[in-house]
């Protein structure tokens, strides 16, 4: 636990006070407050308030469920809600989303009591992924860090080891070969941060086709029997 220091979450936006978790510049305790996004959401965007106890955590050992999903934006009136009452009904108390084409960086409550950290461009709603958690679930946040368009991570207060999830949005085959090495480099430098007595998840869209397995045992093992088409550069 050494570095992990007591997050105060507070309601009010000019709240200055921070709880920084281990990571490089950037990551944002859950009092940081939410960046405006207009109109963008309207299921809603309170800042997570209360007061966390560090001492309470959450088994590892536990039973939980977690997801991802490409949801090809969220900013359509009610396509918020129909992402958070399927979580609900499969009962995933972590989801990660890719593009989320949501602007800024920031986190917010929706009407169900479950909490989307989300981060995306400032200029643009291209991209952008998000961690949704439940309510429960979300009680054992201790900070975030919203790396860019393409990653997010958070970090979790469970025992008896800490949990790290990373969401990630991966260019497509067809990305320039700078934003593809941006991204990797960037992932990297998320990932080393962690300590390697935590335990990293790592979530999302890596927009990769693994094919057809059949024809190829060396990866069956690995993928199962769920592979279909072909396999593209970004599935090798």
């Amino acid at each position: 636990m050494q570095g992990i220091r007591k997050c105060v979450l507070s309601d009010d936006p000019a709240n200055a006070r921070r709880c920084p978790v281990p990571g490089p510049d950037g990551v944002k305790s859950a009092t940081e407050v939410i960046e405006e996004i207009g109109n963008q959401v309207s299921e809603g965007r309170n800042v997570t308030g209360g007061t966390k106890d560090i001492r309470n955590k959450i088994s590892i050992r536990a039973h939980h469920r977690i997801g991802t999903w490409n949801t090809n934006g969220i900013l359509h009136s009610g396509k918020l809600s129909i992402v958070d009452k399927e979580r609900e009904n499969h009962r995933i108390s972590i989801l990660g989303i890719s593009e989320t084409h949501l602007r800024g960086q920031g986190h917010f409550n929706t009407t169900t009591g479950s909490t989307l950290y989300f981060s995306g461009r400032e200029d643009s709603s291209r991209n952008g992924v998000a961690i949704f958690l439940s309510s429960n679930m979300n009680k054992f946040v201790l900070g975030y860090n919203p790396v860019s368009d393409r990653i997010i991570s958070l970090k979790l207060n469970t025992k008896p080891y800490l949990w790290n999830i990373v969401q990630i949005y991966a260019p497509t085959a067809q990305a320039s070969d700078e934003d593809i090495n941006e991204f990797y480099g960037s992932l990297e430098k998320t990932l080393d941060a962690i300590p390697s007595r935590q335990i990293t998840i790592i979530l999302g869209d890596w927009n990769a086709k693994v094919g057809n397995v059949i024809p190829d045992y060396t990866i069956k093992d690995t993928i199962g029997k769920y592979g279909l088409g072909t396999k593209n550069k970004r599935g090798q």
